[in-house]
């Protein structure tokens, strides 16, 4: 079991989020036109994984050693008529 992370540690980690986060608004229309209706995880700034499905794009990251908590994930929905609103 992990122990509970220090205040710096999660400072860092906050931070490391908001960087990972800016990088989305940064890349939004760029990341809709090169992954359409694909799962999209980004870390350190950079597109780590790309699947059709969130399953497949689990095993990608656990091939890299990541996992969800390493990276900000989102699905580029093109097809916005599939929305319940």
């Amino acid at each position: 079991m992990a122990g509970i992370p220090s205040l710096e540690g999660s400072r860092e980690r906050f931070y490391e989020r908001d960087r990972e986060l800016q990088c989305w608004a940064d890349h939004q229309a760029e990341f809709v036109k090169l992954y359409p209706d694909q799962f999209v995880a980004v870390r350190d700034g950079s597109v780590v994984a790309v699947a059709d499905d969130i399953v497949e794009l689990r095993q990608k990251l656990a091939e890299k050693s990541l996992g969800f908590d390493d990276v900000v994930s989102s699905y580029i929905e093109t097809d916005f008529s599939r929305l319940i609103l």
